[in-house]
């Protein structure tokens, strides 16, 4: 699973929503280091998807749709990048054709699921919490894996 640019974006656009309010595509686009066209068309998807809204007009602006603790990662990259498949192999998505005879196959499925089970429970607020759940989530992860099994 390889996350595109666009969700890359799309993520600071809403995280930059999260921490302002709400805001014009051209602040959002000069506080992220993004085109302001760019930033337009990725919130098209994004408010087409609810996760946030945009007011049109001369001095139209942008806000989040839902409080931050509602959105999650998945839907802000599911949002712009389309539901993310799990059927398709870890290593390889493009080339392999492998899949019912890799060994390395059930261990990247396991990977993606944990992958887009972390991204949906993430929220934006948790993002925004100083990395709080984040520092939890890879604690509780280092102490599974060093646990010999």
């Amino acid at each position: 699973m390889q996350l595109s640019r666009q969700s890359d974006y799309a993520m600071r656009v809403v995280l930059d929503l999260a921490l302002n309010e709400d805001a014009r595509t051209r602040e959002i686009a000069r506080r992220q280091g993004v085109s302001p066209s760019y930033v337009g068309r990725i919130s098209q998807l994004l408010n087409r998807a609810g996760v946030i809204r945009s007011m049109r007009g001369r001095l139209g602006r942008l806000s989040l749709a839902q409080p931050p603790q509602d959105i999650t990662m998945l839907q802000i990259v599911e949002a712009v990048d389309g539901p993310i498949r799990l059927d398709r192999c870890f290593l390889a998505p493009e080339e392999c054709g492998r899949e019912g005879s890799c060994p390395a196959y059930h261990i990247g499925q396991d990977i993606l699921r944990y992958a887009v089970t972390a991204m949906g429970s993430t929220t934006v607020a948790d993002l925004c919490g100083n990395g709080r759940k984040a520092a939890r989530t890879r604690s509780r992860r280092e102490r599974a894996i060093s646990q010999p099994r």
